[in-house]
This record gives structure tokens, C-alpha cells and sequence, in this order.
């Protein structure tokens, strides 16, 4: 087993186990002779989305994807003393619960796509005027949308009529159950992608940014 195979099992075991300060010592010490930006993308982030595929699949609790990507989470603001991605020509990314007052989700997807360096904004529970008037006056470029309940997953479909009607140029990236259960959902409110996992929206960005 190579030293990155061997780091990002040892880290998943201490996540799993919600051992902030196994993983800490893993991160900080263990790793350090590789750069920041190195220990996020090669360890971090495939472990994350082991930990989320272990959830999708049933084979982890969600309270394992939350307090891992709250560990995490911590761990990278550190890592990276705040610098975040957030500089000129980086896509602007931000989240919302749409209408819908279970805001776990939309956590849980801020923290586990944060643990990877990209800043995101948070707006929290937002309606459809609010949303559009946050999204258009920031210059979002990628809002993801988290949804709980049907009726909140149907009003993305007013959210794009109305966000196009103002001219805001902006990619909605939807999840939630109501998407996960109806897999057309997504298209049928307009919505340009769906995520089960909070990094396939991640990865969704960076494939949509690259020159095409």
C-alpha cells in the first residue's frame, strides 16, 4: 500500500469513528510534508466521497457524512488559513434551502463541498423573490438548491422562470430526496444538473468550467 492509499484509509477509519483528533494528527502532522492544496484534493475530498457513497448505498449513517465533513470542514479552513477558493475567474458558488424549513441537508452539502478549499456562500432558508433578487445582486454563477419536500423541489421551476426573466446567467444544481426518489425531477423544474452527493455538484462545476 502506497503512503497516500495508506493516509486516506487511516483517515476514513478516524472519520468514521468521529476521531477529530486522530484525523487532525493525520492532516497536520502525518502529511505535512505535502503541500495544502495536495493534502485536500489527493486525501481529503476521495475520502469524503467514499464516506458519502458508503451513505448512498446504505453501508454509512448520515451522521457519519455530517460529522465527517464538519471535521473536515475545520481541518481545510485551517489548512488553508481561510483561503479559500475565491479569486477573480473562479466560478462564484452558492447554496439554499428553497422554501423549506429542514436545513440539514443544505449543511451538510456547504461543509462537505468547504472540506475541499471552495468557498461557498450560504444563504439558508430563502423564498423564491429573496433567492432571486440574493443570486442576481452577488453574481452567482452556481446555485445549488436543497430540497426536502415536493412542493419545495416544484418552486425551482418559478426560481428559473423568474432568474431568467432578470437576465442572471446562472447554472441551478438541485438535490435532496424528492430528486433523489424521481430522477426526472430535475429536468421536468429546469434545473441544468441533480447531485446525490454533495462533490458530484462539485465536480459538475469543474467539468462545466473546463474550455470546451
Amino acid at each position: 500500500m502506497d503512503e497516500i492509499a495508506r493516509f486516506k484509509k487511516e483517515l476514513k477509519n478516524a472519520l468514521l469513528q468521529i476521531d477529530a483528533n486522530t484525523a487532525k494528527d493525520i492532516i497536520y502532522n502525518r502529511m505535512a510534508d505535502l503541500p495544502p492544496y495536495d493534502r485536500v484534493q489527493m486525501v481529503i475530498s476521495p475520502v469524503l466521497e467514499e464516506i458519502g457513497t458508503g451513505w448512498e448505498n446504505g453501508d454509512a449513517a448520515l451522521a457519519n457524512l455530517y460529522f465527517s465533513s464538519k471535521i473536515c470542514e475545520e481541518i481545510v479552513l485551517n489548512l488553508l488559513n481561510g483561503n479559500m477558493n475565491g479569486k477573480e475567474g473562479f466560478p462564484k458558488v452558492a447554496i439554499a434551502t428553497l422554501e423549506d424549513y429542514h436545513l440539514l441537508g443544505s449543511k451538510v452539502v456547504r461543509m462537505s463541498i468547504q472540506s475541499t478549499g471552495q468557498k461557498i456562500i450560504e444563504y439558508g432558508r430563502m423564498d423564491v423573490p429573496g433567492l432571486v433578487d440574493k443570486v442576481c445582486d452577488d453574481g452567482v454563477d452556481y446555485l445549488l438548491i436543497s430540497t426536502l419536500m415536493l412542493r419545495s423541489a416544484l418552486k425551482v421551476k418559478d426560481l428559473r422562470e423568474k432568474l431568467d426573466s432578470k437576465g442572471c446567467k446562472v447554472k441551478i444544481i438541485v438535490g435532496g430526496a424528492p430528486f433523489r426518489f424521481d430522477w426526472g425531477l430535475w429536468r421536468r423544474v429546469d434545473a441544468d444538473f441533480t447531485a446525490s452527493l454533495p462533490l458530484m455538484a462539485l465536480e459538475y462545476i469543474k467539468r462545466d468550467g473546463e474550455p470546451k
